[in-house]
């Protein structure tokens, strides 16, 4: 969420003339904004320039180039607090002299400083790469306090209060100040605390890390047996010649796409068989819930990896018949969305989601996890994309689905065991960024004192995780002592999943 999204909801203050700052807009000072600077400058505070060495800074315009190049991020890489790396665009190498002040560092963390919907969000860059910002980008470095702990204060409520006084301008145009940035007061607990804070991200971080590992490794087992499947051998033909063993179910022109049809042979060759003999699809869907029901919509679905973001009806405003999801492997239908394929763990069968997703479900003893990997592949969105059929809007449908030619490794089941645990770590990582922001706010509103959590990092540091978990342990969806869902559901999973992660890191 930008810090300009409650902006205009309510902004009736009475103030002092000592709480007038640079800024004479009532935005400025609506009570949510005026309250969160008297608290956090009624504690322990400085200026956030005076955590940074350096001075804290905007990118330049730079070029950019449709080819290889120096990797840049744009506002939409800071939708999180760990800045996305998977969609950089590229700015010219030869300008690299021009550019190099705007190179991020290890723990840099970058804030968007314009437009309407993102500005205000702080991101930490946690890349072992070169990347660059882009004139919409302030970099802090901050090497006075936690950075990972600054991140997470920048992205608390009250993080994004101060964030949202400095925002002038009208919808559309809005900018933050350099100045204004400068100037925010950064609450700065014991550096024990900051530790434990910040700690919480670089979990999350480490837990993606040893997650995006592990569905690459399922991508290589595959690649490593199918791997004529993988590669491009189209010869720009607009015309194939179709043999009558290949007409099956459809007269669709996109069934015989030549390099479907490539595909389809390769893998059956090597033993591969019909889906449908392996798994069917269903569509079931209901109109029996409620704004609280957890809702899986598209952009729920990463298009890269398996990591879900599920919200609610009410947060995705649904109306209407929804998909009732049963647990196992989803897929979308519309084509510009075919790679949005998921699974739907255990926990969340029952929940809803857009009548665009199709479910999985495996026969006999296929691993459903294995299917999913399977239908997140190149090698089935090979045999997808052609037979999407329709105007405005092409879809598949379960027939296209029924009849793709896949293969079983030996090893399904170890396989769909790696991004099982995968999509765990993809959650447990979600939930440490949270709790980072969480434990901001429980300061900062005296639910928890720095006391606590300095005695949970010296337990910690010797390897005793009572403290610690006693602290998780009251965090929900809403906040510390504050109602809602657990936040993390099986606290063993959680510390058992970072020693794998740890382990395999080392």
């Amino acid at each position: 969420m930008s810090v300009d999204t409650l902006r205009e909801t309510f902004h009736i203050n009475r103030i002092s003339t000592a709480e007038l700052e640079d800024f004479l807009t009532a935005q400025t000072y609506r009570p949510e904004v005026t309250e969160a600077r008297n608290r956090v400058q009624s504690l322990n505070h400085v200026g956030l320039q005076s955590v940074c060495e350096t001075p804290i800074r905007q990118g330049k315009s730079p070029r950019y180039v449709e080819t290889e190049g120096l990797a840049c991020i744009k506002p939409k890489n800071t939708r999180g607090l760990i800045v996305e790396l998977a969609d950089c665009n590229m700015i010219d190498a030869k300008t690299e002299s021009e550019v190099r002040r705007q190179k991020l560092e290890y723990g840099d963390v970058v804030i968007t400083r314009s437009g309407s919907g993102t500005i205000g969000r702080a991101s930490i860059f946690t890349g072992d790469s070169d990347v660059y910002i882009n004139d919409h980008l302030f970099i802090v470095r901050a090497s006075k306090a936690d950075a990972f702990y600054v991140g997470a204060f920048l992205r608390s409520y009250w993080g994004e209060r101060l964030l949202e006084a400095g925002i002038s301008g009208s919808t559309g145009q809005l900018n933050l100040s350099n100045e204004h940035i400068k100037q925010i007061a950064l609450y700065q607990p014991d550096p024990l605390v900051q530790k434990y804070i910040g700690d919480k991200v670089r979990q999350a971080e480490q837990l993606r890390a040893w997650a995006k590992s592990l569905e690459l490794e399922f991508s290589n087992a595959l690649k490593s047996e199918f791997g004529e499947a993988f590669e491009d051998r189209r010869t720009g033909r607009k015309y194939s010649v179709a043999k009558k063993v290949d007409i099956t179910y459809t007269l669709n022109p996109g069934a015989f796409d030549e390099e479907r049809l490539r595909v389809q042979k390769y893998v059956s060759a090597l033993g591969g068989v019909l889906f449908g003999d392996i798994a069917d699809v269903s569509g079931q869907t209901t109109t029996d819930y409620d704004s609280d029901s957890v809702y899986v919509g598209l952009d729920a679905i990463s298009s890269g990896s398996c990591q879900l973001s599920p919200t609610s009806v009410g947060e995705a405003e649904v109306s209407g018949s929804s998909r009732l999801l049963l647990e196992g492997p989803v897929i979308a239908k519309l084509r510009p969305y075919l790679n949005k394929v998921s699974y739907i763990p255990a926990f969340l069968a029952g929940s809803v989601g857009s009548t665009e997703l199709m479910c999985i479900q495996p026969k006999g003893d296929i691993s459903g996890w294995y299917l999913y990997g399977l239908l997140k592949s190149e090698l089935a969105l090979k045999q997808l994309r052609p037979v999407a059929t329709g105007g405005t809007h092409p879809r598949i449908d379960r027939h296209d689905v029924l009849n793709l030619v896949v293969p079983i490794l030996k090893n399904q089941e170890e396989l769909g065991e790696k991004l099982q645990r995968a999509q765990q770590a993809y959650f447990t990582a979600t939930a440490c960024v949270q709790a980072a922001k969480f434990l901001v706010e429980a300061l900062i509103d005296g639910m928890v004192t720095e006391q606590h959590l300095i005695d949970a990092q010296k337990a910690l540091e010797v390897d005793e995780k009572g403290f610690d978990r006693d602290i998780l342990a009251r965090l929900t969806n809403k906040g510390i002592d504050n109602g809602g869902e657990p936040l993390f559901h099986d606290l063993d999973q959680f510390y058992d999943l970072l020693t794998q992660s740890q382990s395999t890191d080392e």
